[in-house]
């Protein structure tokens, strides 16, 4: 019979060994008896001379197995260490028995990262004073020559809300200063959390292609299967380039819909940037990607993410007669604002006059901006963004003139190196790209795309030429 003041834990060990693929029986001491619990890591002596060994809390019983004089006891828990939930284990039993390996190995898988890293955090500076007494304040630094305190006041004042490093770095103002006024009333300190995204130039884009028959019977298969409780097995088969991703990423949104989560295992060697670039296109921050080229703290604030459960849009044109998908942004974003540049519709004037004319009278906060259209625009959009710190990613044109994707006519300067549109785009870091240069490379093209154009307006009028110039 077991003594209640006493309780035992069966404890995978932290070596991957066939021979020690099995649980330790170890005694829990009363004074660890509220930390232990299964998913536990925990530091245990372990073997002939009692090597100090880490390992995982898989049970937690009121009984041992083997004779109490032979049971050790545990050193300590692992307070640095990731725990695992009990659903974890029980997936990684479920893969040991399934697959054919052993439990620390499965326990490795379920679990890709073994120590808690420290969170990254995100301080963001406001007023706590009201206007008229911050600009009051501003006044009066600037008569003293305080130069430091006035430049950081005065951008505070233009931007409502900035960062610790725009203040820092931006201002030349020490943090120790910055303290100081939120200690006297004047300025407010917030934090948040600040995940590691190893793909912060990726945004969600669309909701997708709508889907043809034969993929929504499938999707439509899913879902009443799904509804009724039944979990199977699917195999989609269909040959390259026929949508299979499109039903995945189909079938994930109705699972998500439903508020659960959804694990998609790829192959590292499939785990390409254009893959990553779909899932998050449809799904944005909902996705969390882990992989082995991931450093130990984006994998970590992966997990976090995991665990936690956790756009306004402006079109420019000509005049009203250019403008293109008006009711389409309408059905998809909150707000959709009309620029043109005889004023025929909306704001008379360019989008980056409208972009600062809704920053700076009307308010408006934006943390991203995309930039979709001609080379010139995307260039003043990028540059009107950078002064207000603003992320902006900007869509590149491909350019194949072999056909092939191989010519490297759509080369690009992006952060000092040269990205392939057709590759490694369309999407980039708007305060990156070199558009000048782009804009040059581009223009080599002009003279002959205006022959052709020219050539093609002849030959549709009835022209032809004799000796074969129009060939």
């Amino acid at each position: 019979m077991g003594d209640s003041n006493t309780r035992y834990a069966d404890i995978i060990i932290d070596i991957s060994h066939e021979a020690l693929d099995r649980v330790f029986q170890y005694r829990v001491p009363l004074s660890l008896w509220k930390e232990v619990r299964p998913g536990s890591r925990v530091f245990v002596p372990f073997g002939r001379g009692n090597r100090e060994t880490e390992g995982y809390v898989v049970a937690i019983r009121p009984e041992a197995d083997y004779e109490e004089s032979k049971i050790k006891e545990i050193l300590r828990v692992n307070t640095e260490g990731v725990s695992v939930e009990s659903e974890l284990i029980k997936v990684a039993s479920f893969l040991k028995e399934q697959y054919g390996s052993t439990m620390i190995q499965a326990l490795r898988t379920v679990l890709p990262v073994k120590a808690k890293m420290k969170p990254k955090e995100e301080v963001f500076i406001t007023l706590s004073a009201d206007i008229e007494a911050a600009q009051k304040l501003l006044a009066e630094w600037e008569q003293k020559h305080y130069v430091a305190r006035a430049r950081f006041l005065f951008l505070l004042i233009e931007k409502g809300r900035i960062t610790k490093e725009e203040a820092v770095k931006g201002c030349n103002f020490p943090l120790k200063e910055i303290r100081r006024l939120a200690e006297q009333g004047i300025v407010k300190l917030e934090s948040r959390i600040k995940y590691r995204n190893p793909f912060p130039e990726l945004t969600k884009r669309s909701t997708g292609w709508p889907l043809n028959e034969e993929q929504q019977a499938v999707a439509d298969n899913f879902q009443k299967d799904y509804d009724n409780g039944k979990r199977g097995t699917y195999l989609l088969y269909g040959v390259t380039g026929s949508g299979k991703t499109e039903v995945y990423l189909a079938l994930i949104e109705q699972v998500l819909a439903k508020k659960k989560q959804v694990i998609v295992l790829i192959p590292e060697i499939s785990l390409t940037y254009q893959t990553v670039r779909r899932f998050y296109e449809r799904f944005g921050e909902r996705i969390a990607v882990i992989n082995s080229r991931m450093s130990k703290g984006e994998k970590s604030d992966a997990c976090e993410r995991i665990r936690a459960g956790e756009a306004d849009v402006i079109i420019g044109a000509k005049n009203k007669d250019t403008l293109i998908f008006v009711n389409e942004m309408e059905a998809v974003a909150g707000n959709v604002y009309i620029a043109t540049d005889d004023g025929s519709a909306g704001y008379k004037g360019l989008v980056t006059a409208l972009l600062c004319d809704l920053i700076d009278n009307q308010g408006k906060h934006y943390d991203e901006v995309i930039a979709i259209g001609p080379m010139i625009m995307m260039k003043f959009v990028a540059q009107t963004t950078l002064k207000y710190g603003i992320k902006t990613i900007v869509s590149l044109n491909t350019l194949m003139v072999d056909g092939t994707g191989m010519c490297g006519a759509c080369r690009v300067t992006v952060g000092g190196k040269t990205r392939f549109t057709c590759v490694d785009g369309p999407e980039f870091d708007g305060h990156q790209v070199d558009f000048d240069e782009a804009m040059r490379r581009q223009g080599m093209y002009r003279t002959i795309e205006s022959r052709k154009a020219h050539m093609a307006e002849e030959r549709a009028q009835g022209h032809a030429c004799n000796i074969g110039l129009d060939r």
